[in-house]
């Protein structure tokens, strides 16, 4: 089973408006894993609004400010590899 390394981004999007308009944004990436984040970003000129979608362990369903969480299960490599016991790190004498 292969660990986790960083994730690299897989779709930037950047884009620029020359009139006022909603402005929209957002980024995604995924690792080796499976493990993906995706976010779409709004300002306008009712504020700055945000929609998660993901499936990183630790993360759930939920909204906080202008942000909301979509979250699914991550994958069954990510669980098992959290579920492993820790290799214990050797003590060093100075």
């Amino acid at each position: 089973m292969a660990l986790a390394g960083p994730a690299a981004p897989v779709s930037p999007l950047l884009t620029i408006q020359e009139q006022f308009r909603p402005y929209e944004f957002g980024y995604d990436f995924a690792d080796g894993l499976g493990v993906y984040r995706s976010v779409e970003y709004t300002a306008g000129a009712d504020g700055y609004k945000a929609v998660v979608r993901s499936n990183e362990p630790g993360t759930s369903n939920h909204a906080v400010g202008d942000a909301v969480y979509i979250v699914e299960l991550p994958p069954p490599a990510v669980v098992a590899q959290g579920l492993r016991a820790a290799i214990p790190v050797p003590k060093v004498s100075v």
